[in-house]
């Protein structure tokens, strides 16, 4: 009895897009020691996910537009998936 299935000679394939996960913790820039860019978009491929959403749990925290730019010059061209910034709004800022 066959205990696994060779994914390359199956005959029965099922492709599927790429998912997106809308929910990624990355923690660059500020807790890399908990993961980086690179490390989380290679996790994220190796899932299948092609495209990933980075809350804004960094430190600085995206809240306008300079921060914004300091984690988009951070990441710069890492990351094997797509990805975006999610920011936040605080009251008071």
């Amino acid at each position: 009895m066959k205990t696994h299935t060779d994914c390359m000679t199956s005959r029965q394939m099922v492709k599927l897009p790429g998912f997106i996960d809308v929910h990624v913790h990355v923690r660059e820039p500020g807790a890399t020691h908990k993961e980086d860019f690179a490390s989380g978009t290679a996790a994220a491929l190796a899932g299948g996910i092609t495209m990933i959403l980075a809350m804004p749990n960094t430190n600085p925290s995206v809240v306008d537009q300079h921060t914004f730019s300091l984690v988009k010059e951070v990441i710069g061209f890492l990351g094997f998936v797509h990805w975006c910034v999610c920011g936040m709004w605080s009251s008071g800022i």
